[in-house]
């Protein structure tokens, strides 16, 4: 069962990615036997991602430790910025540090995600295992048609051009 912090993160996100985390979190539940997923990220303002993203980079934006990077992209250029995606973690392994990256538990949720339909961070080249996201007919990352709705119209705006519907 998803904690309730975490239900509540996921209400700030589509209405239709919300509904799928909680599915995926029941197979999740499922196919380990109970472990559950914490949802560590969500909805983000666009300062927050700045400051996520200057973590490891020197004042001109180059990655000085890269043990402390945190994302590749700048602000505006994340779907967390438009509640299309989130950042989910095994429960059991929430407090290792790290969150175990080499723990077969990361395959199996992003197994279960692509079933789901969610993109995987976890299959791009600068990995990142807890990210899955949900943009319908909008493409990996946000670009300046999306940005300029989002600055015009709001995130409402963003959810209804990307074609994701209720069932």
């Amino acid at each position: 069962m998803i904690d309730p912090v975490s239900m509540a993160r996921l209400k700030t996100v589509h209405p239709v990615l919300d509904a799928t985390v909680c599915l995926l979190n029941y197979d999740f539940e499922v196919a380990t036997g109970g472990d559950s997923l914490i949802v560590a990220q969500c909805l983000r303002r666009w300062s927050d991602q700045q400051i996520l993203w200057e973590r490891g980079r020197d004042t001109e934006g180059r990655v000085v430790d890269a043990a402390q990077v945190v994302t590749n992209s700048q602000p505006g250029y994340s779907w967390h910025e438009y509640g299309l995606a989130v950042d989910l973690v095994p429960k059991s392994l929430v407090r290792i540090q790290g969150w175990a990256p080499e723990s077969p538990l990361w395959k199996m949720l992003t197994d279960l995600a692509e079933k789901r339909k969610l993109t995987c961070g976890a299959c791009w080249i600068h990995q990142d295992l807890p990210h899955v996201q949900l943009t319908g007919r909008f493409g990996i990352s946000p670009d300046a048609w999306v940005r300029g709705l989002f600055l015009q119209s709001g995130i409402e705006a963003v959810w209804k051009a990307s074609g994701i519907v209720e069932a």
